[in-house]
């Protein structure tokens, strides 16, 4: 995960020089906007396929391509939020994990959508 986010690093400022000149707030807010927006075009799809699906129509699989797309986009967001916010996002998903998994092992897990 480091090296992606390095990766990352290295292309934002490679393609976006002026970006180093953009204040943090004002990156936090586009960012966000944009990590919003990008989760918004993947269940916008999952949506469509799901109406597929119900009606009956075979080819519901016709936006898989389209959501794997969306949710590259969605990591990519989320390498660069890391970076802006100086984290190290495998230790954190270690931490995080940990955490849930005492929480959920002992029976407090909550059916989704709770």
């Amino acid at each position: 995960m480091k090296q992606l986010q390095q990766f990352q690093k290295e292309f934002d400022a490679a393609h976006f020089p002026h970006w180093k000149d953009v204040s943090y707030d004002e990156k936090l807010l586009f960012l966000s906007t944009a990590l919003a927006g990008e989760v918004g075009e993947f269940a916008n799809f999952v949506k469509k396929r799901h109406r597929l699906k119900v009606a009956g129509e075979p080819h519901h699989a016709a936006y898989q391509e389209e959501m794997k797309e969306e949710l590259v986009d969605v990591f990519i967001y989320l390498l660069i939020l890391g970076n802006l916010l100086e984290m190290d996002i495998e230790k954190a998903f270690y931490q995080k994990s940990a955490k849930n998994s005492e929480r959920f092992s002992h029976g407090s897990a909550q059916r989704p959508g709770n």
